[in-house]
């Protein structure tokens, strides 16, 4: 459950590893995270639909800076809008 992360207002950076997440809608909870602008994502389910994983987090996040520890940068963010 996504939702107990909320109390940790100040995280700037998160990495999920072999979390058992399937949809990246199991992390709109994070979008309570005001400070968050790196998010990592490895050995998770979700993360075999490669091709529209970042541009899917950019749209649940869109002050992310850094997701998969590649910038994102202008041109993913006006895309993901």
């Amino acid at each position: 459950d996504m939702s107990r992360l909320a109390k940790f207002r100040g995280l700037s950076s998160l990495t999920f590893n072999r979390n058992h997440i399937f949809y990246m809608q199991q992390l709109e909870a994070l979008r309570q995270l005001p400070t968050l602008v790196s998010l990592t994502v490895s050995e998770n389910p979700v993360c075999e639909m490669r091709s529209a994983l970042k541009m899917t987090a950019i749209r649940l996040l869109p002050r992310l800076q850094e997701f998969n520890g590649q910038v994102i940068t202008e041109e993913e963010r006006q895309m993901g809008r």
